[in-house]
């Protein structure tokens, strides 16, 4: 096969064995030649893995200058610290990633982030059939500690974000570039939503690679008093009721846009090249930080941090913590381990009469 190398073999005999079948080749000939047969496409299987990481970069040529040059910066830095940009990819192991992760002095988020962006390349690599497995699958990552409070939207901040959003909007309308879809009808709705519902990104807002993504008309039911959905992340149904504070941002929306039907996306574009359209989670994601870096709200702040806002605040009102996991959509235990120890007002409070009665 013109390698040492199983993968790329492996590769080139599934190449091969679709041309056979598709009778645009005759592997019995005595004059076939494998490399004519595949379109002298030697240059597909990199023979270094700097050549890997200059396709896998091309890959990623449509993100953000930061992003890029995050995968850049951090897998140049493995390459270097370990001395291997010129070993063949099928050499990769498991303990060279090992080595770069857990060299001194480095803290747990700086290990997951060095990882998070090597998985990137890794997965890549895998998909093209460059390598046989992910080095990183055989390594433990050390437990990451997570703040919630910090990534918890507060009503404080959810009211200064919405003013934010409207000062914007009545400034950018003045201009003659201004259009439909400029004006973001969905965004105070959906956020709102996802601040009052606890949802996921993709519960409320649309992937297409997720079959149970996106509100459409069926999920609201009982004139706007709750929603329904249907199995999701951990595939269990459950209703989430509609909020008194949040009913007014969709009825106000629905105004604009008409009340879904049955099978039609609750929050879409319109106007502009996505009209009609359901509004993404990158989309929503995208606006949230924009609006939150313009009222100059923190940036730790993120939009499952009002996932963890919704639920910490409705076992401070009181729901009992299955009730809490059902409209979650968690387990009781999760629910439990992560969410009453942030609802810490109740034991305040109860500390208070106990002190009382003394």
């Amino acid at each position: 096969m013109g390698t040492n190398y199983k993968s790329i073999a492996q590769k080139k005999l599934e190449e091969l064995e679709k041309l056979k079948q598709q009778h645009a080749i005759n592997p019995f000939h005595p004059d076939f030649d494998i490399d004519e047969a595949l379109g002298n496409n030697k240059e597909d299987f990199p023979y270094t893995l700097q050549e890997a990481k200059e396709k896998f970069l091309a890959t990623k040529q449509h993100l953000k200058a930061a992003s890029i040059d995050f995968y850049t910066r951090n897998i140049d830095h493995f390459f270097s610290h370990q001395d291997i940009a010129n070993l063949h990819p099928g050499r990769l192991s498991s303990e060279k990633v090992e080595n770069f992760l857990f060299r001194g002095g480095i803290s747990a988020d700086s290990i997951h982030a060095n990882a998070r962006g090597l998985k990137s390349f890794f997965n890549y690599m895998m998909d093209k059939r460059w390598i046989d497995r992910n080095p990183l699958d055989k390594i433990n990552l050390p437990e990451k500690k997570v703040s919630y409070h910090k990534k918890m939207l507060t009503i404080e901040e959810f009211h200064k974000l919405f003013k934010t959003f409207d000062e914007h909007q009545a400034k950018i309308s003045k201009e003659k570039w201004y259009r439909t879809h400029h004006r973001q009808d969905w965004f105070k709705p959906l956020i709102a939503t996802y601040f009052y519902t606890g949802m996921r990104l993709h519960e409320a807002a649309y992937s297409p690679k997720l079959d149970y993504s996106g509100l459409k008309g069926l999920n609201i039911m009982k004139d706007c008093s709750v929603f329904y959905l249907g199995p999701t992340k951990r595939e269990k149904e459950r209703y989430i009721p509609i909020s008194k504070k949040l009913r007014p941002f969709l009825l106000d929306y629905f105004q604009i846009r008409g009340w879904p039907t049955q099978n039609e996306y609750v929050f879409i574009h319109e106007g502009g090249r996505y009209d009609g359209m359901p509004v993404r989670g990158k989309a929503a994601r995208e606006a949230f930080n924009e609006y939150c870096d313009k009222a100059n709200i923190d940036k730790t702040k993120t939009m499952h941090g009002m996932r963890h806002s919704r639920i910490t605040q409705w076992i401070r009102d009181g729901f009992s913590v299955a009730e809490a996991a059902q409209m979650a959509g968690n387990s009781i235990e999760v629910t439990a381990n992560v969410y009453t120890h942030l609802a810490y007002e109740p034991l305040i409070e109860k500390m208070k009469r106990l002190e009382a009665d003394d």
